[in-house]
């Protein structure tokens, strides 16, 4: 598959254009939020608590790798330029793990750099969707309502 076409296809989560019935139900769902902008990372928390979801923010890779490797979340939202390294480093590094439903969650990149060289690079690496930063929450609810319905992940 050619980059054209990766970015073709994924392109279209970074400005989801039709806005679901209602928010998405995260209930349950254990979400992984990286982010190494504190207040953003309070943000997200709450927002996504509201939403039914639990979760935990780490600020760095390194962080974001423990947690995964001693409770593998079910939903990734993390920004791209991180203290320790970055985003596309560590959905990368998920990817490439042999567990089929670990390295197939669902992630959604954060970035304040809206370049389009960012977005793509951003969805090449692995992410489904990218959200520009500041994070507009009805984009967030938008972009996961996306990404979740897309996921072959089952949430049961």
């Amino acid at each position: 598959m050619s980059i054209a076409s990766v970015v073709q296809e994924r392109q279209s989560t970074c400005w989801p254009l039709h806005a679901p019935m209602k928010p998405p139900k995260l209930d349950g769902i254990q979400t992984l939020v990286v982010d190494d902008n504190v207040a953003a990372g309070m943000l997200l928390d709450i927002f996504l608590r509201r939403l039914g979801a639990e979760v935990v923010v780490v600020e760095s890779v390194a962080d974001a790798i423990r947690c995964f490797r001693s409770s593998p979340p079910s939903l990734l939202i993390s920004d791209i330029w991180l203290k320790d390294g970055n985003g596309h480093e560590l959905i990368q590094w998920i990817r490439s793990l042999s567990d089929g439903h670990l390295n197939a969650i669902p992630a959604v990149a954060l970035s304040a750099d809206v370049t389009v060289q960012n977005q793509q690079a951003s969805l090449i690496s692995g992410f489904q969707a990218f959200v520009p930063k500041p994070i507009r929450l009805s984009a967030l609810v938008l972009t996961l309502h996306h990404v979740l319905e897309q996921s072959t992940t089952r949430w049961n």
